[in-house]
């Protein structure tokens, strides 16, 4: 899928804006929902790529589990672990179908991250 420059710079805008806003990110990512990497923000040298590459498996699982116990459409999902937090939330931007991931070590909040993730998704589906 091609993503136009101007969703692009949008998305890189807002995956800076987040992981400046979140004190303990280690990296934020923006991917198509088939895992392509459109924008990331990091810290300490993280795989952006691999990161976009797995979130859209874990959409995939998440949006299924959903639909299997009848929960209605997924609005986040948290992998909480010993070293920190991915809080992932599907959001659609210029008619394409996102996910925006955060990766934070445990020092944060998870309400305020997943606050966070959830603003920074609705600012792009607002653009």
């Amino acid at each position: 899928m091609k993503i136009d420059d101007a969703l692009q710079a949008r998305c890189a805008q807002a995956a800076q804006a987040l992981l400046g806003r979140l004190e303990d990110a280690r990296l934020v990512v923006i991917a198509t929902e088939d895992g392509f990497d459109v924008a990331s923000a990091g810290r300490d040298g993280a795989e952006p790529a691999r990161l976009a590459a797995m979130t859209s498996s874990i959409a995939a699982i998440a949006e299924a589990a959903g639909r299997e116990v009848a929960l209605g459409e997924v609005n986040s999902f948290v992998v909480e672990a010993q070293g920190g937090y991915l809080v992932l939330r599907p959001c659609r931007s210029a008619g394409v179908r996102l996910v925006l991931a955060a990766l934070t070590g445990r020092q944060g909040l998870l309400g305020l991250v997943m606050h966070a993730v959830a603003e920074a998704a609705r600012g792009l589906e607002a653009a």
